[in-house]
């Protein structure tokens, strides 16, 4: 997988799956309060401090892959801190989010309906 989210999500799903909403939470390892950028979500760029890529008005509220397709066309790939937003991707078989273990994040999925499957445990 690339290391842009939009890419993870599309290469990921299988050639029948569609996602039908999605919902962006908290940036890398979250923050004291909803309101506040998340630890490393605020950078410099220049002389300017900027704030991540997902609109306030944008967190915390369903929306279609159309929405939010734009707004996951990032991610600072790397080890340490998640370089990206919280999300959870609903597809037509599954439930797609982000996961972090050993500052290796990656993108994890489980069914969307009950199913006999055998469950893993990201990270192990």
């Amino acid at each position: 997988m690339g290391s842009n989210l939009v890419r993870w999500i599309e290469e990921s799903l299988a050639s029948d799956e569609t996602v039908i909403g999605v919902v962006i939470g908290e940036y890398g390892w979250g923050r004291s309060s909803w309101e506040q950028p998340g630890f490393g979500e605020e950078t410099v760029i220049g002389e300017e401090s900027v704030i991540s890529p997902i609109p306030w008005d944008k967190r915390g509220i369903v929306l279609t892959w159309a929405e939010a397709r734009p707004l996951l066309d990032y991610f600072d790939a790397g080890y340490g801190s998640p370089g990206c937003h919280h999300i959870y991707v609903w597809t037509t078989q599954r439930v797609l989010f982000i996961s972090q273990y050993d500052g290796s994040t990656s993108l994890e999925s489980v069914p969307r309906d009950p199913v006999a499957c055998r469950p893993v445990m990201p990270g192990v």
